[in-house]
């Protein structure tokens, strides 16, 4: 059976090994620890005489300190020899086809995924949508850019409220504010404050105070580690999120089963000005609930274009035609959406190389 040895043992990585596993294309070992030890796993391999059909490279993102980047570089380069002169296939998922989530030095960054690009075999992106945009931003031909994807959740039973004291908080929340928020609707935002993830935290707050300016009964959840803004020139943005009386806060990392998020929400809030596939747009439509983020964005071309939800401007959406859309969307554009999108094909293609 064919291998692939793949940097970083995450959800993603894992969902794909066991769906390689179950379809018979290969197997996929994911490296544990730092993206640093990928050139050891590779020379392990070799020496103990398990040469892999192949190696992806994933994430390029770089640390704040020069020499641990540099010293990454050099790792990356290292697993690259390694696996020309063992005739070992290179691919890469370019998770983030115009930049990395964290480049703390861009021109680094640069040299990295240049270097990427002349010695891979296929550069996979994670949506059909991205394979033109990846061809004109990385400027290389179409054909050497592959597609893969996630896939969905299969949901447990849901978790009531008195097993989750966050589920707890927030419904007790909800309830609370039903007199001055009647039948509302509620979005769910999930996430760390990555830095595109801010933008998306100021948006939300446009919107709720929108929703109230309108007279819109709109309520927002926020659950992540915001309270690290404090002390950054975010600041008065958390200030702000904390004094809205029509957004709860969660300031503490936490993770929030899909099953759950009905619970909370009727729909998910995910802005992204990047052009890259969030696994919560999977999350959502597992959860069967529209996605809603800005428009101008590729993000937004692909909810309006699966019909996953609706891609808004935060200046000018009308928040009534919001909310009965949000009311209205209907859940089969999901179900149609996973069965084309699963964690199976997404093996299948990263063993096409």
């Amino acid at each position: 059976m064919r291998s692939i040895l793949i940097q970083k043992d995450d959800f993603k990585s894992s969902q794909w090994a066991r769906a390689a596993r179950r379809v018979g294309s290969g197997d996929l070992v994911a490296v544990k620890g730092s993206a640093m030890r990928l050139p050891v796993a590779l020379a392990s391999m070799l020496v103990r005489g398990r040469r892999p059909y192949g190696i992806c490279f994933r994430y390029l993102n770089d640390y704040g300190s020069l020499p641990r980047s540099l010293l990454r570089t050099a790792s990356e380069l290292a697993t690259i020899v390694l696996a020309l002169v063992s005739r070992v296939r290179i691919s890469w998922i370019c998770h983030n086809v115009d930049r990395e989530t964290n480049e703390h030095y861009p021109w680094l960054t640069l040299f990295r995924r240049r270097m990427l690009i002349s010695v891979a075999a296929k550069i996979f992106v994670t949506d059909d949508l991205l394979v033109r945009k990846a061809s004109e931003h990385l400027k290389v031909q179409a054909t050497k850019i592959g597609v893969t994807c996630f896939g969905g959740v299969v949901p447990a039973a849901p978790e009531t409220s008195t097993l989750n004291p966050v589920i707890r908080d927030a419904v007790r929340w909800i309830e609370q504010r039903k007199s001055a928020y009647p039948d509302p609707i509620v979005g769910l935002w999930v996430g760390t404050v990555a830095g595109k993830n801010i933008a998306g935290l100021y948006d939300l707050l446009r919107l709720a105070k929108r929703g109230k300016s309108e007279n819109v009964p709109v309520l927002f959840m926020v659950i992540g580690p915001i309270d690290e803004l404090q002390g950054t020139r975010h600041a008065a943005l958390l200030s702000d999120l904390r004094q809205a009386d029509n957004i709860f806060l969660h300031c503490k990392y936490s993770t929030i089963p899909v099953e759950s998020w009905p619970l909370l929400a009727d729909f998910v809030w995910k802005p992204l000005d990047d052009l890259s596939v969030s696994l919560t747009t999977y999350h959502a439509a597992s959860a069967r609930m529209p996605l809603v983020c800005c428009s101008n964005t590729f993000i937004g071309e692909m909810v309006e274009h699966y019909k996953l939800g609706f891609a808004v401007d935060v200046e000018t959406v009308d928040m009534q035609e919001l909310e009965a859309r949000v009311r209205t969307w209907p859940k089969k554009n999901a179900i149609r959406f996973l069965e084309g999108h699963t964690w199976e094909k997404g093996a299948r293609n990263l063993f096409s190389v």
